[in-house]
C-alpha cells in the first residue's frame, strides 16, 4: 500500500531542498555522509567534465557511495573512470539503488555483488565489486 502522506511529505521536501539532487544530498548528510562535489580531485577526481553538477557521491568512512551519477557523455567510460579513481585512491565503491536495467547489469557483468542494506524501516540496495 502506498503511504501517500509519506509521499506528499517527501516531494514537498524535495522541492523545498532545491530538486531531487539536493534532498538526496540533504538525506545523505542527515546520514552522516560528506557530500562531494562534483569536480573535487581530493580524495580522488570526481571529473566535472564527466558528470553533471547535480551528481550526488558520499564519503562514509572508506566507503564511496555512488548515489546518483549522470553522465554528460553516457558510454564514454565515465563511471570506469570514476570507479578506478576510487580504488585507487584506496576506497570501496558503493553503487546505491541503481536506476534502469543497464546499471545493475553493467555492475553483474563486472562481478559486483549486491545486498540489501537496512536500517530500521528503511533499506536500500547497494553493489559493491
Amino acid at each position: 500500500m502506498v503511504d501517500k502522506d509519506w509521499i506528499r511529505k517527501e516531494v514537498a521536501a524535495m522541492l523545498a531542498a532545491g530538486g531531487p539532487a539536493a534532498r538526496i544530498c540533504e538525506i545523505e548528510k542527515a546520514l552522516g555522509h560528506h557530500v562531494l562535489p562534483v569536480g573535487v580531485t581530493i580524495p580522488f577526481a570526481f571529473d566535472a567534465k564527466d558528470w553533471e553538477p547535480d551528481s550526488v557521491v558520499s564519503l562514509d568512512g572508506r566507503r564511496v557511495r555512488i548515489v546518483l551519477i549522470t553522465a554528460r557523455t553516457p558510454g564514454t567510460g565515465a563511471f570506469s573512470r570514476l570507479v578506478q579513481n576510487i580504488l585507487r585512491a584506496g576506497f570501496k565503491p558503493v553503487v546505491v539503488a541503481p536506476v534502469g536495467p543497464e546499471m545493475p547489469a553493467i555492475l553483474k557483468h563486472w562481478g559486483w555483488r549486491k545486498a540489501i542494506e537496512r536500517s530500521g524501516f528503511e533499506q536500500s540496495e547497494e553493489w559493491t565489486p
